[in-house]
């Protein structure tokens, strides 16, 4: 019976991964908003960046909240059921596998958001259950003092497009491999490998972001002025 509740949390876990963006777009405008808002300087992706650009503010945040419920909600599911058991690990995985290839979008299929929000949402249980049964509280109020330093620096650079996104991707990954890949590798190596393997694809996810990044410091040292 066991067995039969973890495939199905698995289904659910990636379904529910599934880019809120994408379907909320097309319903409103009836857009799909991965190729029809690159005029505006929209990326390929259905994440609350690219929401904002087509709806406005008060959609992103509630896309961005969802997205991170998406994550959070099977992960702490699994938590309960199982704590740190490798499950755990592997049920955060599919939500953001859901969240980066849907099967359930117009073509090309497999092609959705770039899962930054789901990541954070999937952690959110497993760092808490590590925190709090095996480590001590001044390793906690660290872990909280880099997430308010994540959140001043992704709202200083707020209006810099996919400048910011890719330096809180990249500061959020540095996070997960501190507070896992350090600390749980000796006991849990599923569970870390399963962290370590959700930043590596964030980042990937990211790679369209980076090469902007790349050509916008290009520009900056070629024109000095600008």
């Amino acid at each position: 019976m066991t067995i039969f509740y973890i495939v199905l949390l698995f289904i659910a876990a990636y379904f529910m991964g599934a880019p809120l963006g994408y379907y909320l777009v097309k319903l409103k405008t009836g857009k799909d908003i991965r190729f029809d808002f690159r005029d505006v300087g929209g990326s390929s992706s259905s994440g609350a960046t690219n929401v904002k650009r087509a709806m406005g503010n008060r959609w992103a945040f509630f896309v961005a909240f969802c997205d991170y419920l998406k994550g959070a909600t099977p992960t702490a599911i699994a938590v309960a059921l199982w704590g740190t058991y490798w499950v755990v690990g592997l049920i955060g995985l599919t939500s953001l596998l859901g969240n980066l290839f849907p099967v359930l979008v117009s073509k090309p299929r497999f092609k959705g958001g770039k899962g930054v929000a789901t990541t954070g949402g999937a952690l959110t249980p497993m760092v808490a259950i590590s925190l709090i049964n095996y480590h001590p509280l001044w390793l906690i109020l660290l872990f909280f003092i880099i997430l308010l330093l994540w959140g001043i620096f992704v709202w200083i650079l707020r209006r810099e497009n996919h400048k910011w996104m890719v330096l809180a991707s990249s500061f959020l990954v540095s996070a997960m491999i501190l507070f896992f890949g350090i600390m749980e590798a000796h006991t849990y190596p599923v569970f870390t490998f399963s962290v370590y393997l959700m930043g590596i694809i964030v980042l990937c996810a990211h790679y369209e972001n980076w090469v902007k990044l790349k050509n916008y410091f290009t520009t900056r040292q070629k024109s000095p002025g600008i």
